[in-house]
């Protein structure tokens, strides 16, 4: 278990970087207004981006057989749900990654083809069932742990991994943004924000597996 989420944590990381090397490069894209759906159709370094996709549906299946092989969340009938929030999940992100945006808004959309929306309708497709399931998914994980779990620390974790799906849909559809300075169209902003906390919210799952392993070898070794 723990080397699994050793290699979870690795990927991540991994995904990240590569995130961010696909947005550098000389473009006239805004991370602020601009989706990450753009980037990866017209940054420069596009490619980083969608490899970073790609990536991130592997830590996303790691989660998955720790739920459902190493019972992370225990093995109650809630708990089978959330491998197949999880499945739907990396679908969602393999179909976002495998369709690339053809068109940014819907005007562009309808002077289209028909295959340029076709595309793009499996594209948005994918991108709500990534974020809807993988918000469901780490929210019933972290109802899980608080309710469950009988260590402080295991708890907390269970918390924190709580609050990031509620606070990831709140983060994609409010207008934050104006609190810290941002003005005019932030749908850039909004959708890395809520992402990150989904991220990270992954990372602290992965870390539970960890600990849960550390804290069961110390019980065996006393």
């Amino acid at each position: 278990m723990k080397t699994l989420s050793y290699l979870g944590l690795v990927i991540a990381l991994i995904s990240l970087i590569m995130m961010m090397l696909g947005h550098s490069g000389t473009h006239e894209l805004s991370w602020k207004t601009t989706q990450i759906s753009t980037y990866a159709a017209r940054a420069p370094y596009d490619y980083f981006i969608t490899t970073a996709m790609y990536l991130a549906s592997v830590p996303l299946v790691i989660v998955s057989i720790l739920v459902s092989r190493y019972h992370i969340i225990g093995n109650t009938i809630i708990s089978h749900t959330v491998p197949v929030l999880l499945g739907g999940a990396v679908l969602g992100l393999i179909m976002l990654a495998s369709y690339e945006e053809t068109a940014r808004t819907i005007s562009s959309l309808k002077q289209s083809g028909y295959w340029a929306i076709r595309i793009q309708s499996f594209h948005d497709a994918g991108l709500e069932i990534f974020f809807y399931s993988l918000a469901v998914a780490v929210t019933m994980i972290g109802l899980i742990n608080t309710c469950l779990c009988s260590r402080f620390s295991l708890r907390l974790i269970g918390v924190i991994i709580l609050c990031s799906g509620p606070l990831s849909f709140l983060l994609m559809t409010t207008a934050w943004p104006k609190l810290i300075g941002i003005e005019g169209i932030s749908l850039g902003v909004n959708q890395r924000g809520s992402l990150f906390v989904l991220w990270l919210a992954i990372v602290f799952i992965l870390l539970q597996g960890i600990l849960m392993e550390n804290m069961s070898k110390k019980a065996i070794s006393v």
